[in-house]
Order: C-alpha cells, then structure tokens, then sequence
C-alpha cells in the first residue's frame, strides 16, 4: 500500500521534497504558510492542502516536517492542534529540520509514548538538490523502521544515510556538512572578491 503523505515546510527544500514524493505516486497534504507562491504546481499535480497539523495529521500514514529549527518543530508538536495529539499510534513523523539534538529527543519520547515513530532525518545539499531529488538525507532511525518505509523516505532524496540508532549522530552530521559548505561558499567568494 502507498502511503499518504503529511509534509509541514513546503518552502526553498521541502517544496522539491514534496513535489518529489507526489511523482512517485504518493497521495500528499501540506500545510502551507504565509508564502504561497510555489504551491501551484503541488496542487496540479493532485496535493491536497490542509489548514491545520491536526487535519493534516488526520489524513496522513507519515507526516514530514521541514522547517525552520526546533522553536517551529515544537509549535508543530505540541501547539493548538498540533501533531503530538492528533497523531494516531503507526504514524511516523519526521524531522527535516534543522533542529537541536535534546528537542529532538524529547519530542521523540513523548511521541513514542504514543505510538507513534519520530525519526530524525536531516539533510544536506541545497533547494536545487531538493527539486531534483537528489538530497543527501541523514536517518537516525533503527533497521526495521526504515525498512517498513524506506520507499518514501528514498523518494525525496538521492542518499538515506543510517548513521546509526541515536539522533544526536545525524544532527552532528548535518552541523558538519553545513559547516563544509559553509567553508566553501567563503571560499568561491573570497576568489570572486580577489578576482
């Protein structure tokens, strides 16, 4: 069976994300933003979109998150009709964001305390990367979770990458790899400035 899709952040990286799983077949709700401009085309190609996490919730079998940091991760989880209470137990939610590794472990506690699997999934690269479907993605989750859904959390990206089983490892991986490029666009502009 296919799994319906929730994705919460269809911004610069979850737009490609989600247009991206839509192409492979999966049914997909968003939640969108303040910024609708790239919405359009998730909508012609048969996304659906929900005004609330709880709805959103609601008609999910995984919901993805990609958004700013932590702070908005949490007022996804755990606000008004958020997704920590509307969640059913066999959802899995997961976290695209760049978010802090302890956020992170508690949100997954409270989630697993209903059933529910929160697996931390940043990634690496750049929008451009994410339309194309060609995202670096770094799971902590165990063997079996990301077995039973291995097909979507592929669709979105070139490489899933198991660090290993504690989330801490994928969120030190995502620093190091935003450090690297960071490093390199300093280093393109400073040849561009001497240029």
């Amino acid at each position: 069976m296919t799994e319906r899709i929730g994705f919460i952040g269809v911004g610069l990286m979850g737009h490609g994300m989600a247009k991206n799983l839509l192409a492979k077949g999966h049914p997909l709700t968003f939640v969108a933003h303040r910024n609708r401009a790239n919405l359009q085309d998730l909508l012609d190609g048969g996304a659906r979109e929900a005004k609330s996490a709880d709805a959103l919730a609601e008609a999910s079998d995984i919901v993805f998150l990609c958004v700013t940091g932590s702070p908005q991760v949490e007022a996804n989880v755990y606000g008004e009709r958020g997704l920590l209470a509307a969640c059913r137990s066999g959802t899995m939610v997961v976290d695209c964001s760049t978010s802090e590794p302890d956020s992170t472990l508690r949100i997954r506690a409270d989630f697993a305390a209903k059933g529910v699997e929160f697996v931390d999934a940043p990634l690496a690269r750049t929008p451009r990367e994410a339309e194309a479907g060609k995202l670096n993605v770094m799971v902590g989750a165990t063997d079996a979770v990301l077995a039973k859904r291995r097909a979507a959390m592929e669709a979105r990206g070139k490489d899933a990458w198991k660090p290993n089983r504690e989330r801490k490892v994928s969120r030190a991986l995502q620093a190091y790899a935003k450090m690297a490029t960071s490093a390199a666009f300093g280093a393109v502009r400073d040849v561009d400035r001497l240029g």
